[in-house]
Formats: C-alpha cells, structure tokens, sequence
C-alpha cells in the first residue's frame, strides 16, 4: 500500500504548550523532528475519514499536509469543557470516549478510527461541551479550522460528509437525551 507522507515537522504539544496548537519547528527537539519525518499516514487510514469518503485523495493533499498529527496516551483530556476549540480531530487509530460530566463519569460514547470530534465547536464558535478521553493510545490527524472550511468550500462531498456527520451526533444525543 502506498504511504502518502503529510506530517513531517509538525505535531501537537500538549496542553502546557497550549492547546490546539501546533508546535512550530523551533519548539521540536532533533530527536522528535528526526522522528516526525519518518511519520506517514498509509492511504487507507485517509479513507477512513468520513469526511473525505467519495473524494479523490489527490484532489485533496495539498489541504492535508498543513494538518498536523496530535498523540494521545490513554486517560489524556483532549477537550475539555468550557475551552474553545477551533480544531477538529480525525482518529486515525486508537479510541476516544465523550464525557459528558466529568472523566469519571461513564462515557455516553466511544468513538472509533475514522470519526471525528471537535466540530460542533468548530461551527458554532462555542466553548466544547464535554470531556473527550482518550480511551487507548490514539493517533489523530489535527484539521484546524480555516483547512475544513476550505476543503468545504471546494467540494460538495466534504460539505456533504460533514452535515451527515453532525446529523449522526445530533440523532445520538436525541437517543441518549430523549425529549422530556
């Protein structure tokens, strides 16, 4: 399979760094940065993505490669509540839980490679509303959110993937908050 290479400089620090923000090449160790160069994300992992299902890959590489790559060990907070986000979060491998009162709370989901978090935030310019937790380790490809408007300005799909997507997450907080 061939390996599309995207993240070569660029990964997310933690939150001590500030969070939601990547880390510019004079922050990175040369060890990390020796690392970060043989980092590639595999096609297939890109297919994944809801959002790019039905696009050519090609067509949408260029607008990828300025995405950075964020690491999560598990019980790590990615978003918590009340923090602006202006990020959306791609699981490319590993899994996430959504809390919605606290981490020790049960989650009311656990999502999978290939969904995504961030983008109620993302579109409303509201602070998040829940805990998102790494559940395992978890590698997420980080879209700011100038890169997703472009891409949904450029393409009917994307615009198209992503109302199905946040319809799917409205239709589960109607099943797991039922109308009073």
């Amino acid at each position: 399979m061939e390996k599309i290479s995207l993240i070569k400089r660029r990964k997310m620090v933690a939150a001590e760094a500030g969070r939601g923000r990547p880390r510019d090449e004079g922050e990175i160790s040369e060890e990390q940065e020796s690392s970060d160069a043989d980092f590639y994300i595999d096609e297939m992992d890109l297919k994944n993505i809801y959002l790019l299902n039905g696009i050519e890959l090609e067509s949408v590489i260029g607008v990828l490669d300025v995405c950075a790559i964020r690491e999560l060990e598990p019980q790590e907070i990615l978003i918590a509540p009340d923090t602006p986000n202006r990020t959306v979060f791609f699981i490319l491998a590993g899994r996430l839980r959504i809390h919605l009162d606290s981490p020790g709370t049960q989650p009311t989901a656990v999502l999978d490679p290939g969904e995504s978090v961030g983008e109620i935030s993302v579109v409303d310019h509201k602070p998040a509303s829940v805990y998102i937790i790494a559940d395992t380790p978890c590698t997420l490809l980080a879209m700011e959110e100038d890169t997703l408007w472009s891409l949904v300005k450029s393409s009917h799909m994307v615009a198209r993937n992503l109302l199905f997507a946040l319809v799917k997450k409205l239709r589960h907080a109607d099943a797991v908050f039922p109308a009073v």
